[in-house]
């Protein structure tokens, strides 16, 4: 074609998901919470990387921002109190290649949850406190 360069190439998707593509049920957190900037910054990440919403997991334990599965459009896991990140550690050594998201509030990740939390960053990272590794 005249006017365009040879290496010119054009990346065309076989969907493009915009945002309602990543919008569950009604979000009904208290008006001003900052739990709706979360889930609007989720879905506009999952938006801008083109993620497939069946390739995305949102899992969670209880409170408030815990909700996040029921107003993310994507695969969900609504789990016990403190147990979320064991359970997505789970699903991501199962499935590697899904996109799992966690959401937790204070109580459920720094309290009963800490050595979840603790252990997932573990696993994670590869740190081991001993040296043993």
């Amino acid at each position: 074609m005249f006017g365009l360069k040879p290496d010119l190439s054009l990346e065309v998707f076989e969907r493009y998901f915009t945002m309602g593509d990543y919008a569950g049920g009604e979000a009904r957190w208290c008006p001003g919470c900052g739990d709706h900037a979360v889930l609007t910054a989720a879905q506009k990440v999952l938006r801008d990387e083109q993620q497939r919403p069946e390739m995305s997991v949102c899992v969670s334990g209880i409170g408030c921002s815990s909700r996040m599965p029921h107003y993310l459009g994507t695969y969900g896991f609504h789990g016990l109190h403190g147990r979320a990140l064991p359970v997505a550690c789970g699903i991501k050594s199962r499935r590697p290649e899904l996109d799992v998201w966690v959401a937790t509030g204070d109580g459920d990740c720094f309290s009963i949850g800490t050595a979840h939390w603790i252990h997932a960053l573990r696993y994670k990272y590869g740190y081991d406190p001993d040296g043993l590794r």
